[in-house]
């Protein structure tokens, strides 16, 4: 019995415990296929989810009640309102259908919502809903992947938020966070505390760029410019791993030699230069897409794909 029990319980803990995380091979592949897709908007959207402007996403595909007849294809926009003195309330804000000519479809389900919990200058209050929700906080959708660094979850007991939580599952990196200007390097990136969590992955990598270019002030080279797409993945100990994704073409000699060296100077990374971040599904991405430009006068700059 003592046996069966500690089994159980490992077995929960694992269930509870584990994470899946994205395999490099399904990374590459969804840059080789470039799908033109818009994943967000099979998802309701969500506002308000830390008293900002910006958008997220709910994990949960549906909040509506169950118990009216609603048409397929329905999407709706929330929003958490937060009154002085008083707990947040979530509200419906907006219904509409994903599907072209059925908008007048969304307008009488709607309306029968109204009808049957009521209606406020806010909204539609969803005191029909009580249970647990989980969002994602400003979404970016990655070749096919909608990541976030920041994940909120809720306790809802009839529409009311009864208590909230920010989980920290998507580990940070000492490159990606915000920074003060440094007046000795040309490149000066100031911290942001507004906005969205992308907004310190700074548009110009420059600790990366002054990490790989260091070896690059040795060497005289006759190239003058070109491009290569690469796949940063940071591994369960922190260690980064660089994979070329273009040019599918054949390079030539010296222009190999400098991606080469570029990857192995990502391979040499101090750990936990990067972090991880969750899809909406709940695994790990432990990848970055970077944009990586050489030109002979300036050596390698990088821009990275979630910008």
């Amino acid at each position: 019995m003592k046996k069966f029990l500690l089994l159980s319980i490992l077995c929960y803990t694992y269930t509870v415990y584990a994470q899946h995380y994205i395999p490099v091979k399904k990374m590459i592949s969804n840059y080789k296929e470039q799908k033109a897709i818009d994943a967000l908007k099979n998802y309701d959207i969500v506002y308000n989810i830390e008293e900002s402007p910006e958008a997220g996403v709910f994990m949960e595909k549906s909040l509506l009640p169950s118990d009216l007849p609603r048409p397929k294809d329905i999407r709706a926009e929330w929003r958490f309102e937060y009154s002085s003195g008083q707990k947040a309330m979530l509200y419906l804000k907006k219904i509409y259908s994903s599907k072209e000519g059925k908008s007048n479809e969304a307008l009488i389900y709607k309306n029968k919502l109204a009808e049957k919990y009521g209606k406020d200058d806010l909204g539609i209050p969803a005191i029909w809903y009580s249970g647990k929700i989980t969002a994602l906080s400003c979404p970016k959708d990655l070749f096919g992947e909608i990541v976030t660094k920041n994940v909120a979850e809720f306790d809802i007991e009839k529409g009311q938020v009864i208590s909230q939580n920010f989980l920290n599952i998507a580990k940070n990196g000492t490159m990606e966070g915000p920074r003060c200007p440094r007046p000795t390097i040309k490149y000066s990136p100031i911290a942001s505390t507004d906005g969205c969590w992308y907004s310190n992955l700074q548009y110009k990598l420059d600790l990366l760029e002054e990490f790989v270019n260091d070896n690059l002030k040795k060497h005289k080279t006759s190239t003058t410019k070109f491009g290569v797409d690469i796949l940063l993945v940071t591994n369960k100990k922190g260690k980064t791993t660089g994979y070329l994704l273009s040019p599918n073409e054949i390079m030539n000699k010296e222009n190999q030699a400098l991606t080469e060296q570029l990857i192995k100077q990502i391979s040499k990374l101090p750990r936990w230069s990067f972090g991880w971040l969750q899809t909406i599904n709940g695994s790990i991405f432990q990848g970055r897409y970077v944009k990586a430009n050489y030109s002979s006068d300036t050596g390698w700059k990088l821009e990275d794909y979630l910008h």
